[in-house]
């Protein structure tokens, strides 16, 4: 909704370093419910965006120049469906989710930039081949900065707080039991990057960088309700934990009609750690009757992304990438993705 490239930079910045949020299923299993923060009031959300905009902004100028002083807004969203399969401790899923993002920033001294955005969503995952189901609406405010060490240095972080409201279903033998549950997350994300020019005409180059990213999601207790098997569950705390290493390959090719190619590649390793706990029973049984689980693993991962972008005219971005993760650890598992995206300026 501007003249900067201020979605992207968040994207970057908030989407690609921030850890998988990981939630305790009430079957016992560790379920990935999102890689986001989203909640189910999308709609609301542009909405309420719309209101701001005639009521706040109602100066917003269609030259998309910077809004209120040098401060910049931009919206951006995001649909994901994705599939995994059955391991030896996790049932098969199928989930899907979509968010929204509202943000506003500026640029600071020194080419850097400091903004602040709202992220809102839903997700939605079902769980084995039974009725058993989990559904999150979440809600995040974060604060995003790109700071210039030097010409070719920079540190990037988002830092944001989370609000997640869970909605489970859990199949028993005939019965079919519910619940609600809410949490809290703090989450934070670090990068240090240098690019090196390869060539002398700069069209080549390769950015090493390291990277550090932590999550901690305190879940409310909630008890389950429809049968004799409801279960209760206390207060709950997760960590999430991951240091990488990485390098970043970029390069651009000037084509006919003014268009620009432009071919990059990733390889990342890290090192992810997850720790929780909880406190269980019988809803119908004493608090006596409890018992406590405890769930450590670390896995060892390695990232490959692979893609090429098309300019033209200054007008047409395209782009297409493949996605490869494998891990190795206490659980060692695969993953394989495709995106292809579109932007037109306009």
């Amino acid at each position: 909704m501007n003249s900067s490239p201020s979605a992207q930079a968040y994207n970057e910045l908030y989407f690609s370093n921030k850890a998988k949020n990981i939630i305790q299923n009430t079957d016992g299993s560790l379920l990935a419910v999102s890689d986001h923060i989203k909640s189910d009031v999308t709609g609301m959300v542009l909405n309420e965006a719309s209101q701001f905009r005639q009521t706040i902004l109602s100066n917003l100028n269609l030259s998309f120049e910077p809004v209120v002083d040098s401060w910049s807004m931009w919206t951006d969203g995001e649909l994901f469906f994705g599939k995994a399969k059955a391991t030896s401790s996790s049932s098969q899923q199928v989930f899907n989710a979509q968010s929204v993002a509202l943000g506003f920033d500026r640029p600071t001294d020194n080419d850097g930039l400091v903004g602040f955005a709202i992220d809102i969503g839903q997700s939605n995952a079902d769980v084995g081949v039974s009725a058993s189901n989990v559904q999150s609406g979440n809600f995040s405010v974060s604060n995003y900065n790109v700071f210039k060490i030097d010409r070719n240095t920079q540190l990037q972080s988002v830092f944001g707080l989370g609000r997640l409201v869970i909605d489970t279903k859990r199949t028993d033998g005939l019965e079919l039991l519910s619940g609600n549950r809410k949490a809290n997350q703090v989450f934070y994300s670090t990068t240090l990057k240098r690019q090196h020019s390869v060539e002398d005409d700069n069209q080549l180059f390769v950015s090493p960088y390291i990277t550090y990213s932590s999550t901690r999601t305190n879940l409310d207790g909630y008890s389950e309700r429809g049968g004799a098997t409801a279960l209760t569950f206390n207060d709950q705390v997760l960590t999430d934990v991951k240091v990488g290493v990485g390098v970043d390959i970029n390069s651009f090719i000037t084509a006919a009609n003014n268009s620009t190619i432009k071919p990059y590649a990733s390889v990342e390793y890290n090192r992810a750690s997850s720790k929780t706990g909880t406190t269980m029973r019988y809803t119908a049984e004493p608090v006596e009757n409890a018992y406590t689980t405890s769930h450590n693993k670390s896995n060892n991962n390695l990232q490959f992304k692979l893609g090429t972008s098309l300019m033209v005219d200054d007008s047409w971005d395209v782009s297409v990438n493949y996605l490869r993760k494998q891990s190795f650890g206490s659980t060692s598992k695969s993953s394989n993705s495709f995106s292809l995206n579109g932007d037109y300026k306009f």
